[in-house]
């Protein structure tokens, strides 16, 4: 009984916490379109170049999306959603002090892990 109250009072503080976490965390029309000004701007890449890195990272993503569903299944949502957002600040920190295509292409593989987890 004391278990099932203690359940309930994490749903409740989870359920008052996730529309704040989707508000920061899942805007990805603004994060695409600051990310690519930011590669080409900043970083000095091409838009062929922003583009095929893209097209990297849906590849990653249709090819990953089979094994890494069955480690969710197995992990659990609330896991994987942390381990998914672990992998975002990562591959935020890559694109920051990426030099290279291909280290960028990388950070869209990283990326993609984190989008499918």
């Amino acid at each position: 009984m004391e278990e099932e109250i203690k359940l309930a009072k994490r749903r409740k503080l989870n359920m008052k916490l996730y529309p704040t976490y989707r508000m920061l965390a899942a805007d990805a029309l603004f994060f695409g379109a600051i990310k690519v000004l930011f590669l080409t701007q900043v970083k000095g890449f091409s838009n062929a170049n922003v583009v095929l890195m893209e097209s990297i990272y849906a590849f990653f993503k249709m090819i990953l999306q089979i094994p890494l569903s069955v480690f969710v299944s197995k992990l659990g949502i609330r896991k994987s959603v942390i381990i998914g957002n672990i992998f975002w600040i990562f591959e935020l920190v890559l694109i920051l002090f990426a030099r290279k295509l291909f280290y960028d292409s990388t950070c869209n593989v990283v990326i993609c892990n984190r989008m499918v987890v």
